[in-house]
């Protein structure tokens, strides 16, 4: 009987001692289990973190460039309504400035003036020769030839009416031909245009040069 309860203390402790390192050995098992979850957490949570924020990138990214696109769109449509304004006001502008040569026209003074112009534009430019000038048929021949003699005695000069001349003068010599009538004044269309441009944003109290 004795013997038989050494036996059992030494079983009982034998397996107390067992359950001991099996109870330590699953606790042990647990922790690592613990931390493997929590690092793979950890990682887990960095990873959605950093798929949020290439997420985000993107999306900022993709709406950055719907502005840029969106700000192109508009600055060519600005630009657009601009060059359809602009085209508007030269129209007005050369339509104006046609009835304000025509005005002018009427006037004896102009009249003389532009003759002078032109003359002298011609003697600088054209060699001496046979010209030979028309003018408006609703302008007198004797005024024409009168507006005409400052051109002096080197130059043969000939004048004759032209029905298709509103006003104005225009001068041939050979193959070149000085156009001083509304409709050649108003054929130097880029430096008129500019100019018209120029005026009209002046007046509209705009920069010169424009968008």
């Amino acid at each position: 009987m004795e013997f038989e309860s050494i036996v059992d203390v030494q079983l009982r402790a034998m397996l107390d001692g067992i359950e001991q390192d099996l109870a330590q050995r699953r606790e042990a098992m647990l922790e690592e289990a613990r931390r493997e979850a929590h690092s793979r957490l950890r990682e887990s949570r960095r990873q959605a973190r950093q798929r949020m924020s290439a997420a985000v990138t993107e999306a900022r990214e993709q709406w950055y460039d719907s502005l840029r696109r969106a700000r192109a769109a508009l600055a060519a449509r600005l630009r657009h309504k601009q060059q359809e304004l602009d085209r508007e006001q030269l129209q007005h502008g050369e339509r104006e400035l046609r009835d304000a040569l025509a005005a002018r026209w009427q006037d004896a003074a102009a009249r003389r003036e532009w003759a002078e112009v032109l003359l002298q534009d011609a003697l600088e430019r054209l060699p001496r020769e046979r010209w030979l000038v028309t003018y408006p048929a609703t302008l007198a021949a004797s005024e024409a030839q009168a507006l005409l003699a400052a051109a002096g005695p080197d130059v043969v000069l000939e004048s004759e009416p032209d029905a298709d001349l509103e006003a104005g003068f225009r001068l041939h010599c050979a193959e070149a031909c000085i156009d001083m009538s509304i409709a050649g004044l108003l054929a130097q269309s880029e430096e008129i245009a500019g100019e018209l441009l120029a005026e009209i944003r002046r007046q509209q109290g705009q920069p010169e040069d424009g968008p």
